[in-house]
């Protein structure tokens, strides 16, 4: 006849001591309270493993920070695993493994994660800190302690609301592209299995993508006359010009080093490191902008950086790629033109001009999709982009003296066509694919 286990009470707890060996109080089905030497009363359940056959026990914490009721209820739970097959140390083992992991894998963490990953690695410095800067700003003080497995779409649109009321839609939708970029790190790594947030732009209003300023060709002459008599520092005149002649961006235009001008071939070399997309890509120069470098090279010919700041504790470092955009607004153009929208101009004309289009996105230093094609293109077409640009040139020198300068579509006969003008600021090689004539507009 199987032993009676009279169940414990609160008082008997309570009042129970033990003397010079261990007292063991049981109140059935396993549960068990050990009242130490030291009078320290412990909860424990004992059971028979369902995997190895053996009897087993585990710890349930001490009393009275684990009630008599608490007890009995984990013990009530853990009889109902054994029912199912399941250990419970096993079971107990891989929930606080869990807990553990999500304490660790918190947005903020796996953020900080993700930014040391190969992926972001490969990221320009700049590039990653707007990334980090705007999560930061918006998302980290709000969900940074959140484990990622419990992060929900509610949870995000909630604190993005704020940036579609002020219509900073720009703002938002960056911010979703980089809470996305990380989700998926983090299924990819094993943290979550699916993204729940992919869809969470589909809420806010849709976003179109905001156009540099930019103007039409035909208005760059009142432009240059606007730069010729602006109140403005002349290497900030000439900055502008040099980004106008070259098409390059902002940023690209004030970080020219002197060690990547090569005079003799009139060649500027982007390094791969500085310009947009990681790879590097070669300007042939017009006479006018080897004209402007040399111009710059009585200023700053002993200084790292042709177009050095003129403020004295950065005089080491270049302009602010912001000084042109600056300039601009003040010549009477905030609204309607910004410095990255001369690029803009450029390939306006040229297209218009019927240049070939691989040539002008080459000479924009916009990226090939095909991999095997861009790395070949990388010097190619150099003899086409040098004769585009110094038609291009030609315009930009045209528009100075308040003209019009345009070029003629004409079908070549010859199997090799030319491009028919002749200037102190163009050569004509054989490579157009597009016989033109001069014609000018007052």
């Amino acid at each position: 006849m199987p032993k009676i286990i009279k169940r414990l009470t609160d008082n008997q707890i309570k009042n129970s001591r033990a003397n010079d060996k261990n007292l063991y109080l049981r109140d059935g089905n396993g549960l068990v309270l050990i009242v130490c030497k030291n009078n320290i009363k412990k909860w424990a359940f004992k059971y028979t493993s369902p995997i190895t056959n053996r009897e087993t026990s585990m710890t349930l914490g001490n009393y009275p920070l684990v009630s008599l009721d608490e007890a009995r209820s984990e013990r009530d739970e853990y009889i109902k695993l054994l029912k199912q097959k399941i250990d419970p140390q096993t079971y107990r083992n891989s929930e606080q493994q869990k807990q553990l992991d999500k304490q660790r894998t918190t947005f903020k963490y796996v953020m900080n994660e993700w930014y040391n990953s190969s992926y972001c690695k490969k990221l320009k410095p700049r590039t990653l800190l707007k990334k980090r800067q705007s999560l930061e700003k918006h998302i980290v003080p709000f969900i940074g302690n959140v484990p990622i497995q419990e992060i929900t779409p509610s949870m995000v649109i909630e604190l993005l609301k704020p940036l579609e009321q002020e219509n900073k839609l720009e703002t938002l939708y960056r911010i979703i592209q980089r809470i996305n970029e990380i989700m998926d790190y983090s299924i990819n790594v094993g943290y979550i299995d699916t993204n729940k947030l992919n869809k969470v732009h589909m809420i806010f209003e849709s976003h179109q993508a905001n156009h540099m300023l930019s103007i039409r060709p035909e208005e760059l002459p009142e432009f240059m006359k606007a730069l010729s008599k602006a109140h403005i520092k002349p290497y900030t005149k000439l900055l502008i010009e040099f980004q106008l002649l070259t098409l390059a961006r902002p940023i690209e235009a004030v970080q020219v080093e002197w060690d990547e001008i090569d005079f003799d071939k009139r060649i500027w070399t982007v390094p791969k490191e500085k310009i947009k997309k990681n790879r590097e890509h070669l300007v042939p120069l017009s006479q006018r902008a080897i004209d402007i470098l040399l111009e710059m090279k009585k200023i700053n010919g002993s200084r790292k950086y042709v177009f050095t700041s003129q403020v004295k504790k950065h005089l080491n470092n270049h302009m602010n790629s912001q000084t042109a955009n600056g300039a601009i607004k003040r010549m009477g153009y905030g609204g309607k033109l910004v410095a990255h929208g001369l690029r803009s101009v450029a390939s306006t004309y040229l297209n218009e001009q019927n240049f070939d289009k691989e040539i002008i996105e080459i000479a924009l230093s916009h990226i090939d999709k095909n991999t095997v094609r861009r790395a070949y293109n990388r010097s190619l077409y150099l003899e086409q982009r040098t004769e585009m640009l110094n038609c291009w040139a030609e315009f930009v020198r045209f528009a100075k003296i308040g003209k019009v300068l345009q070029f003629n579509k004409q079908k070549s006969t010859n199997s090799k066509p030319t491009v028919n003008f002749t200037s102190n600021y163009s050569n004509t090689s054989n490579m157009s694919k597009i016989s033109y004539s001069m014609n000018l507009t007052a």
